[in-house]
């Protein structure tokens, strides 16, 4: 069961994304908290009074699309082209914008608060929306700050901010409804002073990522923000108007009370948003690179997302169709039990939620056609809702109207797609594994239904813990059938090359050589041209490019071409660090043994043959040798690095006397140790292998050169000498007298270093 769990999960992590789990997470509780926040009003507030303060809620949403401007967009796709010296500058320009925009937004709510609750045809509303005026004000300025954290790598502020936010709303309107009898105008003032409190901490960390960076330009203008803006900003208006306009029909023609019903019901499920969410906002700023370097990855990662987000989507979906009256009364009560076909109609549209069309499209320059493809569906569904109040009014028929439209504006996107890209269908999406999950996934929440009723269970929550506790376990069983590696890689064309089970070890390289790589343009052409030039040829070379946004895709992709040895690989977003490509490096080998190169290195051409002598002339299982220092081009200077004959786990905690380039390590000796995501991960690496006892061996000749850059990592001592710190006190825990005597060592070595 534990491994049916890992194997499931480890492959919805695809590259394993700490980002998008971070955002999935939070998103999650997030929206947990929001229906906590729905099942404490609906039962501390009378329908009617509930029915206001959600039509607060929907008049503010519905203008907050048309006042926004789709300006919350351009954060992540701008700060995702520019550079870093010119992040402040966006995030100010897009801040002002915002605040204007805010101003009249808030004005607006002000002034026209009695004709907007003439129109929905509640008297009561107009107090509240003059009250809640104050929230545009405030949150607009803030509305980019997903964007601006998930471009700056920061998810865990981004996953703390909503969350609190999510809390601190939570609190104040379950206080403020309980001390005043669940009055709305008094719910609504509590969820206006916690957007105050929200907006100041989101604004303070919406500029953090750039204080203390150098200031190198003034970024784009005002007129570019808006020339992208604009073509999202139409098609925000369209996408709410199709999510918007059965609640606007409800509210207008079946009073607040239906509302209520209405609302709750037909409830996009919580899980999709929040998977589709997290999904979207770490794909937006990915494919926004991709899709200059690299088109063929670009999709191939969406493509991926897709069969991953139907993976946790769909059997939730389903179980939720098949366990919708349960839920209903678990969550909002025995009164909106009724509700429950509405919800099943709602998990309908979870089908196709999984198929994040907006970034894709952004990034693909189609964002016009996504806006238009959403005004035809707008204009069909106010049609057709208006026709379904006049001679059907059902809210089931105003639900199924909904759905449906929904559903022909992703085949209208789908069919777009696939005409500017000139793939299929079948080649854009993983048709044939998705299409398994729904079959796997009916029959388990039937069975899950039948054990309910032959225990006679008739409380709705124990039904529903009973059920899940069944649905579950087995769907993570079954999961393996999704997760085989062979089908997923053949399927949704992973670039990550398997491994042949079945390959005759004759066959099998000897020597694995692991190579990550980023924007690595200029040197990475010398790099592979040394392991080519190598006078031992049983080699295979795998190089994992982690996200380049130069040419460094292309020229590995020439080599791959030209030699059946060298295997092209590639993240699935920019980690901002060689462990997470290095490590895949490492899951794809097939060598007796592992080698390591980095890209702006270089191999003499006889190191391979030599150390591979000295392996089995002596039984070794880890080796490595001198190096020698080059700077510039690729000539050789004479400055030659020595280090100890014969290196155990006590003499590397005083200083990493292994060079990286030069190291030669048996694979099962390896095992599964990886490196880990932190600076100095090479010495981290090296720690965990002779931590298991193991010794390495200096062979005392020169075998590689090592390019010395002003602005590689290693260029800073400083920072060095700190991670080194960390990485002896934190993640070897060392004591603290030891740790002060392998410090000084340690800065001894490197001045020694340094010096030649």
């Amino acid at each position: 069961m534990a491994g049916a769990a890992a194997a499931y999960f480890q492959a919805l992590r695809g590259g394993r994304s700490a980002e998008t789990v971070k955002v999935g997470v939070s998103k999650g509780v997030s929206m947990s908290l929001s229906v906590f926040i729905a099942m404490a009003l609906s039962r501390m507030m009378e329908p009617e009074a509930y029915g206001t303060y959600l039509q607060v809620l929907y008049v503010y949403g519905t203008l907050l699309v048309l006042f926004s401007l789709g300006l919350p967009s351009c954060y992540s796709y701008f700060l995702a082209r520019t550079a870093p010296g010119e992040g402040r500058a966006v995030v100010l320009k897009l801040t002002v914008m915002s605040i204007a925009m805010g101003c009249v937004f808030s004005l607006t709510l002000f002034v026209f608060s009695d004709g907007l609750a003439g129109l929905l045809g509640n008297a009561a509303l107009g107090p509240c929306l003059r009250l809640f005026s104050v929230v545009p004000v405030v949150m607009m300025p803030v509305a980019g700050v997903e964007g601006v954290l998930m471009a700056c790598r920061r998810s865990g502020q981004l996953a703390l901010y909503v969350c609190m936010s999510r809390l601190l709303t939570l609190l104040c309107v379950v206080c403020a409804a309980r001390m005043c009898g669940g009055s709305p105008l008094a719910v609504t003032g509590a969820f206006a002073a916690a957007s105050v409190v929200s907006a100041a901490w989101g604004l303070w960390l919406s500029y953090r990522p750039f204080i203390g960076v150098a200031q190198s330009g003034s970024g784009p203008g005002y007129g570019d923000f808006l020339r992208f803006a604009l073509p999202v900003f139409y098609a925000g208006i369209y996408g709410f108007v199709i999510s918007s306009a059965s609640q606007f029909f409800v509210s207008r023609y079946f009073g607040a009370g239906e509302f209520a019903v209405f609302t709750n019901g037909f409830r996009e499920m919580p899980l999709a948003l929040v998977v589709m969410s997290a999904v979207g906002a770490v794909l937006l700023p990915e494919l926004s690179r991709l899709s200059m370097t690299d088109r063929e990855e670009c999709i191939g990662l969406w493509r991926r997302s897709v069969y991953k987000s139907a993976m946790v989507v769909w059997p939730v979906a389903v179980f939720c169709m098949v366990f919708a009256p349960e839920i209903m009364t678990t969550l909002f009560g025995e009164s909106y039990r009724c509700g429950a076909v509405l919800f099943r109609l709602s998990s309908l549209i979870c089908f196709v939620l999984v198929v994040p069309f907006f970034p894709l499209m952004t990034a693909l320059g189609l964002s016009r056609g996504f806006a238009r493809a959403h005004l035809v569906t707008a204009v069909a569904l106010v049609g057709l809702d208006w026709l379904a109040v006049m001679y059907f009014p059902s809210l089931t028929v105003i639900a199924a109207v909904s759905v449906f439209t929904r559903i022909m504006c992703v085949v209208s996107l789908l069919l777009m797609v696939s005409g500017a890209t000139g793939l299929s269908v079948a080649q854009l999406l993983p048709l044939r594994l998705v299409w398994r999950l729904l079959p796997v996934s009916g029959v388990l929440c039937c069975m899950a239904k039948a054990v309910t009723a032959l225990c006679g269970i008739e409380s709705a929550p124990l039904t529903l813990a009973v059920a899940l506790a069944v649905a579950v376990p087995a769907y993570l069983l079954l999961s393996r059938v999704f997760t085989d590696e062979n089908h997923e890689e053949h399927e949704i064309g992973e670039s990550v090359p398997e491994a042949p089970e079945t390959m005759p070890e004759s066959s099998l390289p000897a020597v694995s050589v692991i190579v990550a790589c980023y924007n690595s343009e200029k040197t990475i052409g010398a790099m592979i041209e040394s392991v080519l030039s190598q006078s031992y040829t049983d080699w295979e070379l795998i190089i994992t490019d982690d996200g380049s946004t130069d040419g460094t895709p292309g020229v590995i992709r020439q080599y791959a071409a030209r030699d059946s040895r060298i295997i092209a690989m590639r993240t699935d977003i920019h980690y901002g660090g060689p462990s997470e490509a290095r490590n895949m490096g490492l899951d794809r080998a097939l060598g007796q043994y592992i080698a390591f190169l980095d890209s702006d290195d270089l191999w003499l051409p006889d190191k391979l043959r030599v150390q591979m002598d000295f392996i089995e002339a002596n039984g070794y299982d880890f080796v490595y040798s001198y190096y020698e220092k080059i700077s510039g081009g690729n000539s050789r200077s004479g400055r030659i690095v020595a280090t100890k004959k014969m290196v155990g786990y006590n003499d590397i905690l005083k200083s990493n006397h292994i060079p990286f380039l030069t190291a030669i390590i048996k694979r099962s000796v390896v095992g599964n140790t990886r490196f880990k995501d932190i600076t100095q991960e090479d010495f981290c690496f090296w720690l965990d292998i002779l931590k298991k006892g193991v010794t390495a061996h200096n062979q005392c000749v020169v075998t590689a050169l090592y390019r010395v850059s002003k602005g590689s990592r290693s260029s800073n001592k400083f920072k060095m000498a700190h991670c080194y710190w960390h990485v002896i006190r934190h993640h070897q825990r060392t004591g603290l007298a030891l740790s002060c005597r392998c410090m000084v060592t340690y800065a001894v070595e490197g001045l020694r270093k340094y010096m030649i």
